[in-house]
């Protein structure tokens, strides 16, 4: 599926089937947040990593995930 849309879109969809070290330090330093909407996870190390890199985790508060990650409820301010 991932490689048919790389081919009918190569210019807006790539499809990476294998690990590569060097793109997933890219992917982790360059995100915004990293999403983990994991409904069981004993640990989890994909938070870690987005931790490590700067990277704001987006978890669902469960296992391992609920203890590594603080949760932190930021109010909206409005600027006029």
């Amino acid at each position: 599926m991932f490689k048919e849309l790389e081919e009918a879109y190569p210019d807006r969809v790539a499809a990476k089937l294998t690990f590569d070290l060097d793109l997933a330090q890219k992917i982790y330093g360059g995100a915004d947040m990293f999403l983990m909407p994991s409904r069981y996870e004993p640990c989890g190390l994909g938070q870690m990593f987005a931790m490590r890199y700067g990277t704001i985790p987006v978890v669902r508060f469960t296992g391992g995930l609920a203890d590594t990650v603080d949760h932190v409820v930021i109010k909206p301010v409005l600027v006029l």
